[in-house]
């Protein structure tokens, strides 16, 4: 009979309690709907706006979700359009407010509800603020909204100072429930709330007639804002408030436990990639640490001077006895052979005497290998073979 493994075991325990926590949330948590406290065309809750979206597809509107910055308005044809917004998240407002504006001014129609909305479309709205007084509103004006009778609003708007221009349809005795205010060729219809429009109030006869006379007649397109409610027009973005992202993670974590109890033994085994203690680079390090530790700059001097005068020995045919007069005897015999001349060279060939700085030690050994760098190649131009070629 077969046996299982701890891993195994273990595997089968975390699926088995993500299937128990899978199902249990299920039956204990709201539906998502019953929460959501957005007014979107998505959310099928008492909050939400999806039946009047539906409700003015029967009615003959081409409706249709807007999922894009406001600036993208601009493709729109606005005198034929008009634009529902309905309590916009506030991170949103300020990015957006030229775009929605400007697409009142071409013409649009904009139906905005809600405190965050009038921020949207007022040219100045820190002169509005909210009242929380329920209220009864009483029509005010000629306006096709001013007909509506007994509707009753849970907010309304206080203005320090009157905006241009403004059509009181609704008030709530001081304050305002419906405002109509003019903006370029369009026009803007301001609710002081979006209870009317959702999915509860637009039962009530008064405030579907207040829908239907907040639209204008001639505009048959009726675009509803998701972007201002967090919509982003993506498969991420839909999955936002369902089950769909607690199961991702969930399956993270089971995966998380697969790789850990796995990868311990089942992995690959190979060897840590390391340097030979024999590599000469490594040996170069090691001897500079010696030096720079030691503070020995004049052992590094000689040790260049010493491979200077072998390389001048050997590639460029030279006399030891040339070698041993001295610097000066040094750069003659180079003028004379190679026609070089460096007037720093004769002090670089100096033996180091006393303690040297490290840098001042690197810079004369740098100097050095430069200077044997150059002669390589005055030799190589005028012998070719030199370098190959054995007697030399």
């Amino acid at each position: 009979m077969k046996t299982w493994s701890r891993e195994a075991k273990f595997i089968l325990f975390c699926l088995l309690a993500a299937g128990l926590l899978i199902v249990v949330t299920a039956l204990l948590t709201p539906a998502p709907v019953e929460r959501d406290a957005r007014p979107t065309t998505f959310n099928t809750g008492e909050k939400g706006i999806k039946a009047v979206f539906l409700a003015l597809a029967q009615m003959g509107y081409e409706t249709a979700r807007w999922e894009k910055p406001s600036i993208d308005l601009g493709r729109v044809d606005a005198a034929h359009s008009t634009l529902v917004v309905t309590a916009p998240e506030g991170n949103l407002i300020a990015n957006e407010t030229q775009g929605v504006q400007e697409f009142v001014r071409r013409g649009g129609w904009v139906l905005a509800a809600g405190y965050g909305a009038a921020f949207l479309v007022l040219p100045d709205p820190t002169q509005l603020s909210v009242s929380s007084d329920p209220c009864d509103a009483h029509p005010e004006g000629t306006s096709a909204i001013a007909h509506i009778q007994h509707l009753h609003f849970e907010h309304a708007f206080k203005w320090k100072n009157t905006p241009p221009n403004p059509v009181f349809a609704q008030r709530c005795g001081a304050n305002a429930a419906v405002v109509e205010i003019p903006m370029g060729k369009g026009r803007v219809v301001l609710w002081s709330e979006s209870a009317p429009m959702n999915n509860a109030g637009v039962m009530k006869n008064e405030n579907l007639e207040l829908l239907l006379a907040s639209l204008p007649p001639s505009h048959r397109t009726v675009l509803f804002d998701e972007y201002l409610h967090g919509v982003r027009d993506d498969l991420w973005s839909r999955t936002r408030g369902t089950p769909v992202m607690a199961l991702k993670l969930q399956l993270g974590l089971i995966a998380a436990a697969i790789l850990f109890s796995f990868s311990r033994r089942h992995g690959a085994l190979r060897e840590v990639d390391a340097a030979p203690r024999t590599s000469p680079l490594e040996f170069s390090h090691s001897m500079g640490s010696v030096y720079h530790r030691g503070g020995a700059g004049e052992a590094a001097i000689e040790q260049a001077r010493r491979s200077f005068f072998d390389f001048l020995e050997r590639q460029c045919g030279f006399s030891r006895e040339t070698l041993n007069a001295g610097p000066a005897a040094i750069v003659e015999a180079l003028s004379a052979r190679f026609n070089y001349a460096n007037p720093a060279l004769e002090a670089l060939l100096e033996p180091a005497s006393g303690r040297i700085k490290p840098a001042r030690a690197l810079t004369r050994v740098q100097a050095l290998h430069r200077i044997q760098a150059e002669i390589a190649r005055i030799v190589n131009q005028l012998h070719p073979t030199a370098e190959n070629d054995p007697r030399v």
